[in-house]
Order: structure tokens, then C-alpha cells, then sequence
């Protein structure tokens, strides 16, 4: 997850300060979660301020002015839910996944933009680094088809073996999706996250298929982030 390979995800700070750019949030077991990108860490808000917070954005009820203005106390300087985070609705819920393939494309190519990207999460800061993929548009190809991202899903499998996995889902999910593009893809990176205990994950979907992971694992997550 964001922040440097050998971390789980970004600091996790569950009673800690709203900033007020760069948050995404969603809300697991009526408890919202946010994402600060700008500030690499997740956090979730002090018991009562959540639960005004939920009633918001959920329900559509008018948020209290004293809750309001503990969020301006914050730092929030519009202190309405949807004026300042956005949830990760540009993807489809994921109901299927990558069909295994027996054919995996270069292994060495895989291997090598999970090296890539594992290098620049050490020297770059999360935002940096979304803001460079943000901006990646994938080419023309003629032979962008289903076995062809299959076969590169089974391509980082193997890799897997010697770049190893743990804590390793944002820099294989990145470097995946960096390929994909290569190919003629567009698939979405999402992140993320489940409570009790808090742990954090980020896959690759192609529309509603889950295209480096097994659909059992990324349904514990509640998606908070998706580019």
C-alpha cells in the first residue's frame, strides 16, 4: 500500500487531524476511513464527529454547527462530506476474476516494472507517484485480449517467486497496471481497506474483473481509492 514497499499501507493515525486536499474516504461497519494522499497515512475520526459524519453522508442529514465546527477546528474549511472527499465510484464492483493461464508473457519484463516501481515507492512520495501514473494513457494494440492480460497475470505469479509478496501489493499492482497500458489496457488501481484489525490492499480491475488477484481476497476490502 502507499509509502514505502516494506510498510502495509500508509501511516495509520485513527484519532488523528482532517487536512483538508488530496482525501478520499469510504465507510466500513458504519465507520468512515479516510485516505490523505498528499499526507502518505489513514485515519478515522473521534467516535461522535463519526458518527455526524456517516449520518452525512449516508443518510443526507444536515451536519450539527457544533460538529461542523470541530471539523473547522480541524482544518476544514467547508466542513459539508461531499465538499471535500470524494469516494472511488469510477470503478465497478468487482464480481469475477483473471482466468489462469498456463502462458505467461515475459516473466523478466514482469519482475523488472516491479523492481521499477518498488524503487521509486523508496524515493518517492505516494503522491508523486499517483500523480506520475495518473497521467499514463495506454497504447494502441491489436491484440489487447482477455488471455492477453491473462498471461500477464500469470507473468507476475512467477515473478512473485523471487520479488517476493508480502507487503507487496502496491508496487505488483502498479507495475501491472504500468504494463497493461503498455498492451493497449486501461485497467483501475484500487485501493483498499477493512477494519478490525485495520489492514489495507490495493488490486488491478478491468471493469469488473479483479486482473491480478483472486476475487476471494480483494472482497474483504471496502475500495477507498481508485485511479
Amino acid at each position: 500500500m502507499p509509502g514505502k514497499p516494506g510498510r502495509a499501507g500508509p501511516r495509520t493515525d485513527m484519532m488523528g487531524g482532517l487536512p483538508t486536499t488530496g482525501i478520499s474516504y469510504c465507510v466500513c461497519d458504519d465507520r468512515a476511513v479516510f485516505l490523505d494522499v498528499e499526507r502518505d497515512r489513514y485515519f478515522c475520526l473521534p467516535s461522535q464527529l463519526n458518527q455526524a459524519f456517516v449520518r452525512t453522508v449516508i443518510d443526507g442529514d444536515a451536519m450539527a454547527s457544533a460538529d461542523a465546527e470541530r471539523l473547522r477546528a480541524l482544518g476544514i474549511e467547508k466542513p459539508t462530506p461531499r465538499e471535500f472527499a470524494a469516494r472511488p465510484d469510477a470503478h465497478a464492483i468487482p464480481t469475477r476474476e483473471m482466468a489462469p493461464s498456463d502462458r505467461a508473457s515475459s516473466v523478466l519484463w514482469a519482475s523488472a516494472a516491479h523492481w521499477l516501481v518498488r524503487s521509486r515507492l523508496k524515493r518517492w512520495r505516494f503522491a508523486r507517484l499517483l500523480a506520475h501514473e495518473r497521467h499514463r494513457a495506454p497504447r494502441r494494440s491489436h491484440n489487447a485480449s482477455a488471455q492477453t492480460l491473462a498471461n500477464l497475470h500469470a507473468a507476475f505469479q512467477h515473478a512473485s517467486l523471487w520479488m517476493g509478496e508480502a507487503d507487496q501489493c502496491l508496487a505488483r499492482s502498479i507495475a501491472f497496471r504500468m504494463l497493461a497500458f503498455r498492451l493497449g489496457f486501461a485497467p483501475t488501481l484500487v485501493l483498499g481497506v477493512k477494519l478490525d484489525p485495520f489492514a489495507a490492499h490495493c488490486w488491478v480491475q478491468s471493469e469488473d474483473c479483479v486482473a491480478n488477484d483472486s476475487l476471494e481476497r480483494v472482497r474483504c476490502f471496502t475500495p477507498i481509492f481508485a485511479l
